[in-house]
């Protein structure tokens, strides 16, 4: 406890002490005078009242007294057992500070014996190390080789098996018994993981992997160094034990084998990876390495883990890859035979025993000429960069999980959308990279004396604030993307090049495709759900509503496997670039969506007026409507109203014999030849919807339905066209072209049609 401390603690203490001193001192003294008192009373029966007055007087100020000492006592004892707990206190701290001294400080004077795992990596006897980077330095203690008494080897067999889960990379590290400085080195990169010790680096990305690893240890024997034994010195290296970049010398090496076979699948459901893990594991851990037990596994376990790839890693050699549980057991069954040929039967390195080098020095009386400073990072900071990579793992996890979600997808998904997601991937491949530059850097330089911790310690501050990597960064970013999962689930009721098409080249060009069929288009875009999402969501469930009817009546007749129907989603986050010339179809659609999906004829000239305002559209739209309510029910469908915009807009070069065959059904009014009144009939209409009434050239147009009629050698008056004459006449004749669809590209002999 601190001298201050104590003084006050003592000064207060004998305070209380003469306190009570004078307290118990009147007490006395008063005493005495009662019991004298007593004594005359006794003596004489008759006293007088002033003594029996004195009496009681006393009597009170003993009371009173004594009153005073029973607090001071009281308040001794809760002084007491307040310094206790300072006490206490003081010594936890001074344990807390010794254990951070202890984690932080190693002097080379130190004569503790330290060990760290091989992992992959090869030494020998005296080989250098340097603690602050754990690398192998590369060169050795001795100059010469050792004779074999200074090195004992003794057999240490022993085996064991780890099930390893892979769920983190601490939980993998702490399985495996790596020590704790290790195990920061690992996770900050300074030592590579590959080869035969790949599966301490399979730590899951997503939640749908299932991943275990059935390792089987295996220790044969251990070599150690008689550091103390004499004449040692005359074989080594003083360069060596003078080398800046080395701490410790190998002074032992335990030898055997880690083996370990991987069992990997990707399930629907994270829920589906709990289960074959579970069945998995207890497989596994029922299996004998030794003896002939019975391999036979039961028929619907064999079911659960036949999709499972099986994949080895560690110290041995196999011929081939096993397809099986069985054959991984065999294999493994062969380790033993198999470490006999592997440096005289010792197997590989699995662990290194490490001796300080000013130790040794020490030892022998060398005195050394440089100073090696070593600092371990503390057991607390430890745990913290342990956390912060386990939170790393996490928020990789969630935004594979979300990648994965989108994978089936990314042909029907926004460009712009992916390649934002792109880049975000991009990023949090280089900012977990420069987080463990960051850290292995700084680790270095802590255990070297170059940095505190507590530069560490703001660098971990600020993770969850500052770094994209941080599972909390990830879930906000996750949040923000919410929109990309909802058209995942939206997309994912419809059937893909069904209902749902990679690319289209316009709405225009979709009908004339199905120009045969009943067509029922549903737009959608992020815009609209936000703006409108109670219209969208009436929309859609409108359009599933009439896709499922389908369905139940294509089911109905089964034997017919034509559909009159075709129902197909307009997605115009994906299709948006491609459609800008056909917002105005957008906009219609939405203005004229009606829960009975059918239109009057005012409804359709009110519409209809909105895509020609120059021209005079109500005379096309009596014409029309008339030939496409063949049921004179005065309704028309949706379909039917989309064949009208279909016969008439504008658009590309594309399927244009399919659109002036629609034409022709409309103007012979599905009759399988048309008239010259017909024709006439149609071109005033179609030019006056396009350029207005004063547009129309009566002559001129009755000269061009004359010129196809004398085309096929018919009658100018009477005469009349079938389907294919019809088209024929479009295809010849670019003015006969223009007087049907005076809104066509001019550039018709890209498609094939002859210019005149």
């Amino acid at each position: 406890m601190p001298p201050l401390l104590w003084k006050i603690i003592i000064s207060d203490f004998f305070t209380h002490i003469d306190s009570l001193r004078a307290n118990i001192n009147k007490i006395s003294e008063l005493v005495e005078k009662v019991t004298c008192l007593h004594s005359t009373l006794l003596s004489v029966p008759q006293a007088d009242k002033r003594i029996k007055e004195e009496l009681e007087e006393k009597m009170t100020n003993i009371t009173r007294i004594a009153k005073n000492v029973s607090p001071k006592l009281k308040e001794m004892q809760q002084e007491q057992e307040r310094y206790q707990i300072l006490e206490k206190s003081f010594q936890a701290s001074i344990q807390v500070e010794k254990l951070q001294k202890q984690n932080k400080l190693i002097h080379m004077a130190s004569t503790d014996e330290i060990h760290r795992q091989a992992v992959c990596r090869q030494g020998f006897i005296g080989s250098l190390y340097d603690v602050r980077t754990d690398k192998l330095e590369g060169t050795n203690l001795f100059k010469k080789k050792l004779p074999e008494p200074f090195i004992d080897v003794r057999d240490n067999p022993r085996t064991d098996i780890e099930l390893l889960f892979h769920n983190s990379q601490k939980e993998t590290f702490d399985q495996m018994n790596i020590e704790a400085n290790l195990k920061l080195s690992l996770m900050a990169g300074l030592i590579d993981i590959s080869g035969s010790a790949k599966y301490l680096k399979q730590t899951k990305t997503d939640s749908r992997t299932i991943r275990v690893t059935y390792v089987y240890k295996v220790k044969t024997k251990q070599e150690q160094l008689h550091v103390s034994m004499g004449g040692l010195s005359d074989y080594f290296s003083a360069d060596a034990l003078e080398n800046p970049n080395a701490t410790h010398a190998v002074t032992g090496i335990m030898w055997g084998a880690n083996v370990g076979a991987t069992f990997e699948q990707v399930v629907e459901n994270h829920e589906k990876v709990q289960t074959v893990e579970g069945s998995l594991s207890v497989v596994l851990k029922s299996l004998p390495i030794s003896g002939e037990a019975n391999l036979d596994l039961q028929t619907n376990n064999n079911s659960k883990f036949e999709n499972l790839q099986i994949s080895f890693s560690g110290d041995i050699l196999i011929n081939e890859c096993p397809q099986s549980i069985e054959d991984v057991m065999r294999v493994f069954r062969a380790v033993p035979d198999r470490l006999k040929s592997l440096n005289e039967g010792k197997g590989q390195q699995l662990v290194f025993f490490l001796y300080p080098l000013k130790r040794i020095a020490q030892i022998f009386k060398h005195e050394l000429q440089i100073t090696r400073m070593i600092k371990e990072v503390s057991h607390l900071l430890v745990m913290r960069i342990e956390n912060i990579f386990e939170d790393i793992s996490k928020g990789k996890r969630k935004f594979n999980d979300f990648l994965k979600e989108i994978e089936p997808w990314e042909d029907y998904i926004s460009r712009v959308w992916l390649n934002e997601i792109n880049n975000k991937r991009a990023e949090l491949i280089a900012s977990e990279l420069k987080t463990q530059r960051e850290l292995s850097n700084l680790l270095q330089k802590i255990r070297g004396e170059e940095a505190e911790e507590s530069e560490m310690e703001r660098l971990l501050d600020n993770f969850n604030r500052e770094n994209p990597c941080s599972s909390m960064s990830i879930e906000h970013y996750l949040k923000a993307k919410r929109n990309v999962t909802s058209k995942i689930r939206t997309l994912s009721d419809f059937k893909r090049e069904e209902n749902i098409f990679k690319e289209i080249i316009s709405i225009e060009d979709l009908l004339t495709k199905y120009y045969e069929q009943d067509v029922y288009l549903l737009h959608i875009s992020e815009k609209w759900q936000t703006e409108d999402k109670a219209n969208s969501l009436k929309n859609l469930r409108y359009f599933k509503s009439l896709l499922n009817r389908e369905k139940k009546s294509s089911d109905e007749k089964s034997n017919d496997t034509t559909s009159n129907s075709a129902h197909i989603v307009i997605d115009y986050d994906l299709h948006g670039p491609d459609l800008e010339d056909d917002d105005d179809y957008c906009a219609l659609l939405t203005s004229i969506f009606s829960p009975t999906g059918e239109l009057t004829k005012g409804d359709f000239i009110s519409e209809f007026k909105k895509l020609y305002e120059i021209g005079n559209a109500t005379n096309f739209c009596d014409y029309i409507f008339g030939a496409l309510d063949e049921d004179r029910s005065s309704t028309i469908s949706f379909c039917e109203f989309m064949n009208a915009i279909a016969l008439t807009s504008k658009g590309n070069t594309e399927n244009l014999k399919q659109r002036l065959g629609l034409m022709f059904r409309v103007i012979g009014r599905d009759k399988d030849v048309v008239n010259a009144q017909q024709l006439i009939k149609f071109i005033e209409i179609v030019t006056e919807l396009v350029h207005g009434e004063n547009a129309v050239n009566p002559r001129s147009i009755k000269g061009i339905v004359k010129r196809m009629l004398e085309m096929f050698k018919k009658d100018t008056h009477d005469g009349e066209l079938s389907k294919d004459e019809f088209i024929d006449c479009c295809e010849k004749d670019n003015e006969i072209f223009r007087a049907f669809l005076p809104d066509a590209p001019a550039i018709i002999g890209l498609v094939g049609f002859s210019k005149l």
